[in-house]
């Protein structure tokens, strides 16, 4: 196996994982509960799981444009950059967003401060012309507000009924 193999392997295999954390977080935000069995606490199901999907493509997406809007100034100012390293992370014992981020390694000296500046600035503003186009989607597919209770039935019980 190369070494460029090695790379591409890192890289995915990171990713896979983020996917998989941050659909985790997605699911316990969403439903109130954690995967861990806690004493008198139901946990979170496949079904579960996959709803945590909802929450995970959308916040990954924008981190990923946001990294390669890093990644593709820096290419073309002819700076030689890594693909995106994503640092996974899941505790299980709160809720978290279940990643720490993710970074790209500049391997070449950058000399002068408008590349520097290219570079920095294209990722924020890419992710977050994307953090917009999400925004507005999801303020445009809202579930009807009694969709809440199926999520959280005991808000029924608790006389946080709507209207």
């Amino acid at each position: 196996m190369t070494s460029r193999t090695k790379t591409y392997l890192l890289h995915g295999g990171l990713f896979l994982i983020t996917l998989i954390t941050t659909t985790m977080a997605g699911a316990e935000w969403m439903f109130g509960r954690l995967f861990i069995p806690l004493e008198g606490m139901k946990t979170l199901g496949w079904n579960e799981f996959l709803a945590g999907f909802q929450f995970s493509i959308p916040f990954l997406s924008i981190l990923t444009v946001h990294e390669f809007g890093h990644y593709i100034v820096a290419r073309a100012n002819r700076v030689r950059v890594t693909l995106p390293f994503y640092i996974p992370i899941w505790l299980g014992i709160g809720q978290g967003i279940g990643t720490l981020g993710a970074f790209i390694r500049i391997q070449d000296y950058i000399n002068s401060r408008r590349k520097y500046f290219d570079i920095g600035v294209a990722g924020p503003l890419a992710g977050f012309a994307l953090a917009l186009v999400v925004l507005w989607y999801g303020f445009t597919h809202l579930p009807p507000p009694e969709y809440i209770f199926t999520i959280h039935p005991e808000y029924q019980k608790w006389g946080l009924a709507y209207g």
